[in-house]
């Protein structure tokens, strides 16, 4: 189904999304396609306390990061109102070994009732299992900027490095970060392992020893090698902290960069490094080959499983040998194919998800309510919600501008860890200029964009 929805089914819709460099682009791919299909379009950042706009604006559908019971279910109530229609994009999809078959992960409660967006066979499959009995599968968008129809897609190499003052000349290794764990206090701990099917406390330990090898494999080969260049990608919950801050002003050829999505720096790099990220499938799609920076034993029920047979470095010996020589890397995977192990959880063919995704939509938006998602659900959770975040937005606002306050903040940890957080969330923001940019290549790319 395609084309426009005319007349009555124009239809008001929000997507919600979480962090910015993860999902910007897909956010704003949907946004564009269903804003041509003449749709009222508005994206809303997950914490964002400035919420008062839909106190008072009909929302049809909801497009949501993630759902796993009446929780969240909760949270979209209060910020938006009664909405029955609800797409679920599961921005988490793939786990480790230990939880892979985990049904806390499942949407429970009324949420199953939402129509859940599945990457690939084993996602779906699991949902349907479970009760979720509107689960969809779709591939997933973001995969999408990687197929030879956004073949244009991306900055060139000499762009790229022209925005960020890469040495163009130099061989240049991209390291996916995924260091989350790096600095969490005892107490984030504790609330972590409530969600999770392993040892929190050994994961941070694990990933303490790892990162501190592997900066030290950085050093010495940009100490010895000037002809290097080293992209360090953080994560996005990863801090930039005094040692990487010590080693980028040391070694002008190491660069600390979350800008532009990971899929960009993919596209642009000539060695791609992974310690324990799933951007290795953005990799695969790409055409590239990962190599895992190994130091220390990584558990094998931790890992993820589609990465059991990956190339590893698991001393500095190897990961000299593997960067230097592509071909044992490219004969490697020859031997053990990721596509293999890639399949179960992504489809892999040349068919855009966010198209399918959008033909979802709006059929969802053609469909009768469904009253069982906000069946247990007052109106008034609305406006008790709106005034709780109104609150938290004065608070925060006179805890930045009151040199008073500033001083109370200094002395609370609770306080300030409440200003950080919020602070720091104007870097998850998408902004005009983000929205032109992205529109700007869009119709540059999709020229013929009416025959796909």
């Amino acid at each position: 189904m395609k084309g426009n929805i005319i007349g009555n089914d124009m239809a008001n819709i929000v997507i919600v999304y979480e962090h910015k460099a993860r999902e910007m682009e897909t956010v704003l791919l949907l946004q564009y396609e269903l804003k041509k299909r003449n749709h009222d379009v508005s994206i809303f950042q997950i914490n964002d306390l400035n919420r008062i706009r839909f106190l008072i604006k009909k929302i049809d559908l909801i497009i949501t990061p993630f759902l796993y019971g009446n929780y969240e279910l909760k949270y979209l109530f209060e910020t938006f109102g009664h909405v029955n229609k609800i797409c679920n994009l599961q921005w988490e999809q793939i786990y480790n070994g230990t939880c892979k078959d985990d049904y806390k992960r499942t949407p429970k409660d009324n949420a199953k009732y939402a129509t859940h967006i599945c990457w690939g066979e084993n996602t779906y499959n699991r949902l349907i299992e479970s009760g979720c009995s509107n689960a969809v599968l779709t591939g997933a968008p973001q995969m999408d900027f990687l197929k030879k129809r956004f073949s244009k897609w991306y900055l060139s190499r000499d762009e790229l490095y022209s925005k960020y003052g890469i040495e163009k000349k130099n061989k240049t290794l991209l390291f996916i970060s995924s260091f989350s764990y790096l600095g969490l206090s005892k107490e984030r701990i504790e609330r972590i392992k409530s969600l999770v099917d392993f040892d929190p406390y050994y994961f941070k330990n694990l990933t303490e020893k790892s990162r501190d090898i592997i900066l030290l494999w950085f050093e010495k080969i940009l100490k010895d090698n000037p002809k290097i260049n080293i992209v360090y990608r953080p994560h996005p919950g990863e801090l930039f902290d005094d040692r990487i801050e010590k080693l980028c002003n040391k070694y002008k050829n190491l660069y600390f960069i979350s800008d532009g999505s990971v899929s960009q720096w993919i596209v642009g790099c000539d060695v791609i490094l992974n310690w324990y990220s799933t951007a290795g499938v953005e990799a695969f799609f790409a055409g590239k080959n990962n190599v895992f920076l190994r130091p220390v034993d990584f558990p094998k029920n931790m890992d993820y499983q589609m990465f059991d047979m990956a190339c590893q470095a698991k001393t500095y010996d190897d990961f000299i040998s593997l960067i230097s020589n592509e071909e044992l890397v490219n004969e490697h995977y020859r031997k053990y194919p990721l596509k293999k192990n890639i399949a179960p959880y992504y489809l892999t063919d040349e068919a855009l998800s966010f198209m399918k995704i959008v033909d979802i939509i709006e059929m969802l938006i053609r469909e009768e309510e469904d009253n069982r998602i906000g069946s247990i659900y007052r109106s008034q959770w609305r406006l008790s919600g709106h005034f709780k975040w109104c609150i938290k937005l004065m608070l925060y606002r006179v805890c930045i501008c009151s040199k008073f306050m500033l001083k109370i903040v200094k002395k609370r940890k609770r306080l300030k860890r409440f200003v950080e957080f919020y602070s720091k969330l104007d870097t998850e923001k998408i902004n005009c200029e983000d929205k032109i940019a992205f529109e700007g290549r869009i119709k540059k790319v999709l020229l013929d964009y009416p025959k796909i």
